[in-house]
């Protein structure tokens, strides 16, 4: 999964990023590093950034992406992304892009503008920005919020608690779409709506982790089976369903309560990994893809 967390200057995005990374242990890119040294002179000056200027840039990001992506990776990047046109810039080297928008009232912003220090950006820039933001539509794919007035724990927790990025995909009725990015070799028929359910960790209704690891691997079937009822479906649609473990969680638990969520319901091919994606807290992360006509 790949989670950009975008917003203007001070709305958060590094505090926010670092707390995500730390509760699901994935590496976390910091996207001003990222910018030539000419467009850190430029913002240093006061001077703000033409789409030119950002597209360099926005294209450093796309290769960090790009490569988390093909490796099937996560990551956590900041990145302002202000405008639709960027955000689509960067959805281009990966579609499943989920972006946390962090936003807020612009008397908060100019304060925290105004208290920070040693960043190479200065708040005279603050204007150009929010005249420069496009908040996302509501046709945009993988868009989450952020109140910035929330604390940053809060935020995470409620970022994670909302199906920990879950991404729906429903195809429009009379076309269709292929499913080997989640599925290789399998297509959709025209009219078939389509859902992939990705991340799905073991927590609770509240962002908290459960308990002992059979406790977090049922977590993690509920919340999966939430968002299956959600897009009225079942276990039957499971196309493929994948399951990722640390060594915190033995392998025959995860089968006994796999089999018995399950009960012989979904015939889908299942994968199961030993991963050190997953964050050292955590015993499992699921992602499936269902079908229906």
């Amino acid at each position: 999964m790949i989670v950009i967390v975008m917003g203007v200057a001070a709305s958060g995005k590094s505090q926010v990023a670092r707390e995500l990374a730390r509760r699901t242990g994935w590496p976390m890119r910091e996207g001003d590093d990222l910018h030539p040294p000419s467009n850190r002179a430029k913002m240093s000056a006061g001077m703000a950034l033409s789409d030119d200027d950002r597209g360099p840039w926005l294209d450093a990001i796309g290769a960090e992406i790009a490569a988390a992506c093909a490796k099937g990776r996560s990551l956590i990047v900041t990145c302002s992304a202000l405008k639709r046109a960027y955000r689509d810039r960067l959805r281009g080297f990966c579609p499943d892009l989920h972006f946390l928008f962090l936003h807020g009232p612009d008397t908060v912003l100019v304060q925290r503008m105004a208290a920070r220090t040693g960043h190479f950006m200065p708040p005279s820039l603050l204007p150009s920005q929010l005249a420069t933001l496009e908040p996302p539509a509501d046709d945009e794919p993988g868009v989450h919020s952020g109140d910035i007035r929330r604390t940053v724990p809060e935020i995470a927790a409620t970022f994670l608690g909302e199906g920990h990025m879950t991404n729906k995909i429903i195809n429009p009725a009379g076309t269709a779409a292929p499913l080997s990015k989640f599925a290789p070799g399998i297509e959709s028929t025209a009219g078939s709506r389509l859902l992939h359910v990705s991340g799905q960790v073991g927590v609770d209704a509240d962002g908290k982790l459960g308990g002992d690891a059979e406790t977090q691997i049922r977590h993690a079937f509920a919340n999966v089976q939430a968002v299956l009822e959600a897009a009225d479906m079942g276990w039957n649609d499971v196309i493929r369903i994948n399951s990722y473990l640390t060594d915190a969680a033995d392998v025959p638990t995860f089968r006994k309560v796999r089999d018995e969520v399950l009960d012989g319901a979904m015939t889908a091919s299942t994968l199961l990994m030993i991963s050190g994606l997953v964050h050292p807290d955590m015993v499992v992360e699921i992602e499936c893809v269902a079908g229906k006509d």
